[in-house]
């Protein structure tokens, strides 16, 4: 057991294409070396939704073995040899919370009953409102306040807002119901551990064979609200019909939407991040032919939701699809929140029937 003080949130933006490079260079050199020096390596972890991130979590006796680790770690040949190489992947590696436990802390290692860790970062709080808010909420597995220290290492920058950060357990890939009395958080980080991270996760993983229910032809019933984001109920109801096929063996899938009544067609492109496994879903619609910013998630059960940011009549929304897994008679749904999260509206829904 590591009963340590003081942890650092580390979120790095990478150059296009170089996390796998930098996530073979970390767990080949990086780890065992700072944990020898007392910067014990907690987590290593791939962003689903940013494919140019790099997030990490270290964690420290208390200050004054933070300042020798670092000097340490830093100053050794390990470092000398291979910062360049290293810091040749990063745009900003600045991007850095220093915290103190106020609440459960995450095992040395563990391998844990989850889909995905997310990471919520809120404005700070008074820490006995953020202790009983957290105390009452089964699923997290850390919760942390900024620790208020000076960071004595100035060669490393740290971010120096005041924040709260929870990481949490989530079952499936949609954002977990917010945790009551609590704002809006500012970031919400959806997590995947790499191969050599302390924590790792039993939950589901995606799979080449997740969409095989849709294989075929499709009658698609439609209901679509006339009017989003207005309290409205007033649905239009249309029919439409799809077809689906497989690409790259699994890998990528494609479906097309035909829909004569209105006037338009529709196409999904789905793939497959095997170092995430998680699904991106991007769709595209004659009337444009644009490429939608993707959802990404994947399936638990007979059950898939993908999340991603977009707009919609201007606003920033969140756009979720869910899906219900059914050979014979599959259900997508699309919902849009125009608060971050805290409240859906349902928008579109298909039901799909065997031509």
């Amino acid at each position: 057991m590591i009963d340590d003080s003081i942890f650092e949130l580390r979120d790095y933006l990478l150059h296009e294409g170089q996390r796998e490079a930098l996530i073979a260079l970390f767990e080949a050199s990086f780890i065992t070396p700072q944990n020898e020096n007392g910067a014990h390596v907690r987590g290593i972890f791939r962003d689903i939704d940013r494919p140019d991130h790099f997030v990490w979590l270290r964690s420290f006796a208390d200050m004054r073995a933070r300042l020798a680790a670092l000097t340490g770690f830093y100053g050794s040949p390990v470092w000398a040899d291979h910062r360049e190489a290293a810091n040749a992947t990063m745009i900003d590696s600045d991007d850095v919370h220093l915290l103190r436990p106020v609440g459960p802390t995450l095992p040395a290692e563990a391998r844990l009953e989850a889909a995905l860790i997310v990471v919520e970062i809120f404005p700070e709080m008074p820490e006995d409102q953020f202790r009983l808010a957290i105390a009452a909420t089964p699923d997290v597995a850390g919760a942390f306040l900024s620790a208020p220290v000076a960071n004595d290492f100035p060669r490393l920058p740290v971010n120096t807002d005041k924040v709260g950060v929870v990481l949490r357990l989530t079952r499936d890939f949609c954002p977990p119901e917010r945790i009551a009395g609590f704002p809006a958080p500012l970031r919400t980080l959806r997590l995947t551990p790499t191969a050599q991270s302390p924590l790792q996760l039993a939950g589901p993983r995606a799979s080449p064979r997740d969409f095989d229910f849709l294989q075929g032809s499709w009658r698609i019933r439609n209901r679509r609200l006339r009017t989003r984001n207005a309290g409205s109920d007033d649905w239009d109801h249309f029919p439409a019909e799809g077809r689906f096929w497989t690409l790259l063996d699994g890998v990528a899938n494609v479906d097309e939407f035909d829909c004569p009544d209105r006037g338009f067609k529709g196409m999904s492109l789905r793939s497959l991040d095997l170092t995430t496994g998680a699904w991106s879903i991007w769709w595209i619609s004659s009337t444009t032919g644009t490429l939608m910013p993707p959802v990404r998630g994947g399936f638990v059960g007979n059950g898939g939701c993908f999340i991603g940011g977009d707009t919609d009549g201007g606003q920033p929304i969140l756009a979720r699809f869910t899906w219900r897994c059914d050979a014979q008679a599959p259900r997508w749904e699309q919902a849009f929140s125009f608060d971050q999260g805290a409240s859906w509206e349902v928008n579109w829904v298909m039901e799909f029937a065997r031509d």
